[in-house]
């Protein structure tokens, strides 16, 4: 049972007053590594300008190997600061990069490419033994030659994320790779020219033009490596506004009225775990009874590293939820080339435990990067899973990250509409006839929970009517995006829902499904839905 010791005008302003100190604290975080970025930039582009006006003045040594160095940590600086919880400054700087990285490609194709081919032919027969350093120096010429077709393929990549709509995530991870792709082969080259000594036999402008290769592909690796930045943007989502807001949330689901409760956190943080999608059987669905032993199959996790929050309703057909699930699964495995790690309910949150997790459910949502609501016939009935859409759109600014599987007779979305603002709450159901929709209506396990669920609701900016009218807008946008990424895979299924599934009789369920059906310990569900 939830307290309901709170007024919605209350949390309303609460929650506006954490974001903002939670917004407040990232930038406070975020502005250090732009600013040095930005200096880093400004230097080497100071730096070039007062060598280049020096007329008639010998070159500097190790100038221009001092000014890559500088752009490279520059731009490593700056992308870093771009964190997911920034998805309009993730899309601008995509577009952005989309343009710098086809720069180097002009530059390739029309100067430097066709001089090092000529240089290679000259040098060629000109050495006495030329085998061993025409090697080196063809070597280079490929691998110079080969920035072109990269670059553009991150550059494509970039795009095609942008007009694909893709998560905030995806394009955070196609800003990376554009990153190090266009850094990674010229740092290559540059490493081996110089330590083989083909260009330059001056020791001193070895060294420097060495360190800037380094430097390069250095930071092209570091760019590749998703365990960096996932943790460096967890942390960053640990103190953000939309932890900060959920904090908020936690504490009202724990009682205590308004106190800040920096414990919820640390409570979150110590329970918080994740299950590998491929752990996942079908008598996880089966029933909503508590099964301890599930839990075993979890490992901890921090905030922000979660692949995806699965929301789904106990009344709906477990076949038909489990058959929604795979087929996310598959998608989500064909797309990033591994196993998706999930927050489930009937693995993640223990019975003798419920009473302390539950209050964490709004950090568990907010914790994880994508939200998966597995649509049946009594998903947008039951209050639990209105509420956690409701977490997800009141913690993020974008939509983008939410997916909505709909399956079996789950009804169609086209036409329904938010009940009007002037409507009784007690005059409309959950989905009325006439195509209207309420979310004040929808049940729960303990009716006194249902009242103060949708007094929590009523704390969405902009009212109840406006998370009416946001919630089905997101459940459409979920829709359409699954439907996209479903009819990439091949035209046969295009447009098609999944398919219910008949229940798999006991004799016919894998050995360890129907020993965890049979063990399931009759105690009351951990997430009442």
């Amino acid at each position: 049972m939830l307290d309901n010791t709170f007024s919605p005008e209350q949390l309303r302003s609460k929650l506006a007053e954490a974001r903002a100190q939670g917004a407040k604290r990232v930038r406070r975080i975020t502005r250090p590594t732009l600013t040095a970025g930005l200096l880093l930039m400004a230097s080497a582009v100071v730096t070039s300008s007062v060598t280049s006006m020096r007329e008639g003045a010998a070159p500097v040594p190790g100038v221009g190997s001092v000014t890559i160095s500088l752009n490279t940590v520059a731009a490593y600086l700056i992308i870093l600061a771009v964190t997911p919880l920034q998805p309009r400054a993730v899309s601008r700087v995509a577009a952005l990069l989309s343009v710098l990285v086809l720069v180097p490609v002009f530059y390739l194709v029309n100067t430097f490419v066709p001089a090092h081919l000529r240089n290679v032919r000259a040098d060629c027969a000109a050495y006495a033994d030329p085998r061993t350093r025409c090697r080196v120096e063809l070597v280079l010429l490929i691998l110079r030659a080969l920035c072109v077709p990269v670059n553009g393929a991150a550059s494509a990549h970039l795009l095609w994320r942008l007009c694909r709509n893709a998560s905030v995530f995806q394009r955070v991870d196609a800003i990376w790779v554009a990153f190090s792709a266009s850094w990674f082969l010229p740092g290559l080259s540059a490493v081996i020219a110089f330590t083989t000594g083909t260009y330059i036999s001056d020791l001193a402008v070895q060294f420097q033009s060495e360190a800037s290769g380094v430097t390069m592909l250095f930071f092209s690796l570091l760019g590749m490596s998703k365990g960096v930045r996932r943790r460096a943007h967890g942390w960053l989502a640990s103190i953000g506004g939309e932890t900060s807001a959920a904090v908020t949330i936690s504490t009202m689901f724990a009682g205590g009225g308004l106190r800040a409760d920096e414990d919820m956190l640390t409570r979150t943080q110590a329970t918080l775990c994740s299950v590998s999608a491929a752990h996942v059987t079908l008598a996880a669905f089966c029933s909503s009874e508590s099964a301890d032993e599930l839990f075993d199959a979890t490992s901890p996790a921090r905030l922000g590293e979660i692949d995806a929050f699965i929301s789904h309703s106990w009344w709906d057909d477990p076949s038909e939820r489990f058959a929604a699930f795979q087929a996310w699964r598959a998608e989500f495995k064909r797309e990033h080339k591994r196993e998706a790690t999930v927050w489930l309910d009937k693995y993640c949150m223990q019975s003798d435990d419920a009473a302390r997790s539950l209050p964490c459910l709004p950090l568990y949502v907010s914790g994880c990067r994508n939200l998966v609501l597995l649509r049946g016939p009594t998903l947008l009935g039951r209050m639990w899973c209105l509420i956690e859409l409701f977490i997800f759109l009141t913690m993020r600014d974008s939509v983008d990250e939410i997916v909505v599987i709909p399956f079996g007779n789950a009804p169609s979305l086209d036409g329904v509409e938010a009940t009007p603002e002037d409507a009784s709450p007690f005059d409309v159901f959950t989905t009325r006839a006439d195509g209207c929709f309420d979310a004040r209506r929808a049940s729960c396990t303990y009716e006194a929970d249902s009242t103060f669920l949708a007094a929590v609701m009523d704390a969405f900016p902009g009212g109840i009517h406006r998370f009416n009218r946001e919630l089905l807008a997101a459940l459409a946008r979920g829709e359409e995006r699954w439907e996209a990424r479903r009819s990439a895979v091949r035209p046969s299924i295009r447009g098609a829902r999944v398919r219910p599934q008949a229940l798999a009789p006991a004799h016919s369920m894998a050995a360890s499904e129907r020993g965890a059906v049979a063990r399931l310990p009759q105690a009351p569900s951990p997430r009442p839905s």
